[in-house]
């Protein structure tokens, strides 16, 4: 079997699966925190051993850069050492970058998808992958077309690192809040992501109305779930945390154009991650497709690149399981 991981700043993923057409038959999958989390080897011996798995394959997802075996975790405080679980579990050990697994689980995984804008795709085009969740993440699928197959090379990417931009003029205030507060360099990851972004975004809203500082989304600062409350608020028609999450979603759309044209993602634009899963209608009616396509010359080539929504929640799992059996 083929073990798999998605280890990311909130949750773990596990999951086996059969080795033959691997992403098709997942057999076991549990999930688990983060942050609970002291032993990874020790929650993979575990749950080898409550399934009774022999593993012939590992292949991890990672939330962070993948330079060498020995990985970092960037919003963890713990690593993983690729050659000691190969060495423990007598197997091969794959690790690449969250992204990566995603965008194997896009091209190779049979993942559940829905589309929210059908666009023009452009045969030979390059797909971009972004997801927002704990964090940030980018990825790219360079169509390669070798051996006149149709083949994607996945180039994972720190994209969520790059600097903030203002995306229009009213922003270049939070943007000054942002600068003031990390006193430098702002990544869009700041902005964009579940637990910095809706924490920076309300911050700044109560400092601009700091009459609203009684109201609901405002007990929400400090949360360690500010973004899955804010959401719940949305959804029940609050209008500080509609305007918040709009706000979000402006941000989200005004970066996913800009890998588009970084990629030349003609291909489409695939958006996994938690928080556009669980607020599909929101990003619908929020300003994101106009805020991707807000590219000046370019707004016409990037409004029509297709996008859909990664609704799967084993994306990662599932790619990771296909690179996997891939390559064994």
């Amino acid at each position: 079997m083929i073990l798999t991981a998605d280890v990311g700043g909130t949750k773990i993923v596990l999951a086996a699966f059969k080795s033959a057409n691997s992403h098709q038959n997942m057999i076991h999958c549990s999930e688990f925190s983060s942050q609970d989390c002291s032993d990874f080897a020790g929650l993979l011996a575990s749950f080898v051993r409550q399934h009774v798995i022999k593993v012939e394959a590992l292949a991890i997802g990672l939330a962070g850069p993948v330079l060498g075996r020995q990985v970092r975790l960037t919003n963890l405080s713990w690593g993983i050492d690729a050659d000691a679980l190969a060495k423990q579990f007598s197997c091969q050990v794959f690790l690449m970058n969250d992204l990566a697994a995603h965008s194997y689980g896009v091209l190779y995984g049979n993942v559940t998808k829905q589309v929210l804008r059908a666009g023009v795709a452009v045969a030979n085009g390059n797909i971009a992958v972004i997801a927002a969740g704990t964090g940030l993440g980018e990825a790219v699928a360079v169509r390669t077309d070798a051996d006149g197959k149709h083949r994607f090379a996945v180039t994972p990417t720190e994209g969520g690192h790059t600097s903030f931009a203002p995306f229009e003029e009213r922003d270049l205030e939070f943007s000054k809040f942002l600068f003031n507060k990390y006193r430098g360099h702002v990544s869009v990851e700041r902005v964009v992501s579940g637990l910095d972004g809706f924490q920076n975004l309300l911050e700044y809203y109560l400092e601009k109305n700091p009459n609203k500082k009684n109201h609901p989304a405002a007990t929400l600062l400090d949360s360690p779930d500010i973004g899955g409350q804010m959401s719940s608020l949305a959804a029940k028609g609050d209008d500080d945390a509609l305007q918040l999450m709009n706000e979000f979603f402006k941000y989200y759309g005004a970066e996913a154009g800009n890998l588009c044209l970084k990629a030349m993602a003609t291909g489409g634009l695939y958006i996994c991650g938690g928080i556009a899963a669980k607020n599909v209608s929101q990003l619908q009616k929020s300003s994101f497709f106009s805020a991707m396509s807000h590219k000046g010359r370019f707004s016409d080539m990037v409004a029509r690149i297709p996008v859909y929504l990664v609704s799967d929640g084993d994306s990662a799992v599932k790619g990771a399981a296909a690179f996997a059996a891939m390559h064994i």
